[in-house]
């Protein structure tokens, strides 16, 4: 196959059998470092979005901040390695978009195979627009998720909500006949602190007004 190399020296052959070790190592090296720097990309991610910060703040704070710590405790050769983590703007967002949609198939795969209940309410933005707040928000047509494990329903009094025989929770019966209905305890709190001292009350009342006021806009916070 290689003719031209057929009078050469063993010398020459242990050095090519060298180089090839080097460059294997090398490489191995290489897709270590690109993998771990990928994880690491993850993991920072994760903990913008855990954290509610800025994407941007991986590549303007969290980089640079590593990579003078690590200067600073063991030297520039390390530092410069933390140089290959991938944490720019759009590149973080992809990231949380993985872990998210990851979580998710992880939360669904779990619902399948387990009893679960689900707790609804109805809610009003600032816009007074009505939204039902779920915290099992899966549909069975689109997941596979058994109706017929769903073990409980807690929502507030309204007819709406608990009527057993238009209201949601009729609905729910149909589907899953053994389902249990609870009242939120919540609303039956609310209603409690309607008899309040009227110390307690005046106090109470104060305090709702400050919070309706930040609710109407953002900005005043």
């Amino acid at each position: 196959m290689h003719s031209e190399h057929v009078h050469k020296s063993e010398e020459f052959f242990k050095r090519k059998l060298e180089e090839f070790d080097n460059q294997t190592k090398s490489l191995k090296k290489l897709v270590s470092v690109s993998s771990n720097a990928l994880l690491a990309s993850y993991k920072v991610s994760y903990r913008i979005a855990k954290c509610k910060k800025p994407h941007n703040i991986g590549e303007t704070l969290v980089l640079p901040a590593a990579i003078d710590m690590v200067e600073a405790m063991f030297g520039e050769s390390y530092a410069k390695q933390l140089q290959q983590i991938p944490l720019a703007d759009n590149t973080v967002a992809r990231r949380i978009d993985d872990i998210s949609e990851d979580l998710c198939d992880q939360l669904v795969s779990r619902l399948r195979n387990c009893k679960f209940a689900i707790q609804v309410d109805e809610g009003a933005d600032i816009n007074k627009n009505a939204h039902l707040i779920a915290y099992v928000r899966y549909a069975e047509e689109k997941n596979n998720i058994e109706w017929i494990n769903c073990v409980g329903l807690c929502t507030d009094g309204a007819q709406s909500m608990s009527g057993n025989k238009s209201g949601l929770q009729a609905l729910v019966k149909n589907r899953a006949p053994e389902i249990i209905w609870t009242h939120c305890m919540l609303h039956r709190s609310a209603l409690v602190s309607k008899n309040m001292s009227p110390e307690l009350n005046d106090i109470f009342a104060q305090i709702t007004k400050v919070i309706n006021y930040i609710k109407t806009q953002s900005f005043k916070s």
